[in-house]
């Protein structure tokens, strides 16, 4: 192709592009309803996006005050599809915290409920947020005061404590330290402050909102403000699970631990006639928490529920 061809075809390329350019800020300026729709539905998939996106980073991924989050993973189901939830069950998490060859220490917590207490007289809105005993020593974290709940307190039927949120001690209750003790009504519920949760703490997740009051997670029938939550004969909570490997125990160590035991729980499942699924897990990126385990969750009404649903 001689120079002259080259050019003449680059000269009919760059006049094509302009007069398709021209054409398309015709046609746009003249159908201006058509174009500004499709400008405001971009911004807003756009703007939807980030924001989701910017959640999910809030909530997941941001570095919360713990102790040596090198050593902590995080354990969850997946979903009927295969697809991971992030959180587990009240009864896996029993399971795996018997993993003590491997783990340290397991705790699990909720994401914080909505909720209702009596204080002066007037009620106020609150996050609760249900959690195990073990869930601060787990993050090597202390209480500001007091206290947290025990094994004894965790048990169903046992009296209802729970530990304050340090902000709202700070703010609602004024630092008082004879909070400790008190008694405080939640959803109409006797509620004895026992703690206060620690002053870097807000919570399992962190969107910015601390949490207000933190419960055993068997004081969720009492407490919750679902009806079914409340009449269920078993604990149904989706729950974060955490656990602090040994000294000296791998990630791929407890990995490998806890694909066994989804293997375990599927096939409990299978014998029951719930469907056979594969197993698997990965690494969750950017975050000092690793995905250990997949088990798949039956529906409520499943018999498998004591296996792998709740407890």
């Amino acid at each position: 192709m001689s120079d002259q061809t080259r050019d003449a075809s680059a000269t009919a390329t760059w006049d094509a592009l302009v007069r398709d350019t021209r054409y398309g800020i015709r046609r746009l300026v003249r159908d201006w309803r058509f174009t500004s729709a499709a400008v405001l539905i971009l911004g807003l998939a756009i703007g939807a996006n980030t924001a989701i996106f910017t959640l999910v980073n809030a909530v997941l991924f941001r570095q919360q005050a713990v102790a040596d989050p090198d050593r902590l993973v995080n354990i969850y189901q997946n979903d009927r599809s295969g697809k991971p939830m992030i959180v587990t069950s009240y009864s896996v998490y029993h399971e795996i915290a018997e993993y003590t060859d491997v783990f340290a220490g397991t705790m699990a917590g909720s994401i914080p409920n909505p909720s209702r207490y009596l204080h002066d007289g007037a009620i106020r809105n609150a996050a609760v947020e249900f959690a195990t005993a073990t869930y601060l020593d787990v993050l090597g974290l202390r209480p500001s005061l007091g206290r947290w709940f025990d094994d004894g307190e965790e048990r169903p039927g046992a009296p209802l404590v729970g530990v304050l949120g340090y902000q709202t001690w700070t703010t609602i209750f004024r630092a008082d330290r004879s909070i400790v003790g008190r008694v405080i009504r939640v959803e109409g519920a006797p509620v004895t402050i026992i703690g206060v949760g620690p002053a870097n703490h807000r919570g399992i997740v962190d969107v910015g909102l601390g949490t207000d009051f933190w419960l055993p997670v068997t004081a969720l029938p009492v407490i919750s403000q679902n009806p079914a939550a409340r009449a269920a004969s078993t604990i149904y909570v989706p729950l974060f699970v955490k656990a602090r490997l040994r000294e000296g125990v791998t990630v791929a160590q407890a990995r490998a631990a806890m694909d066994l035991l989804g293997r375990r729980l599927e096939a409990a499942q299978s014998a029951i006639g719930n469907p056979n699924r594969r197993d698997s897990s990965e690494r969750v990126q950017n975050v000092p928490w690793v995905a250990l385990v997949r088990c798949r969750t039956p529906s409520r009404s499943s018999s498998a529920m004591a296996t792998c649903g709740s407890m």
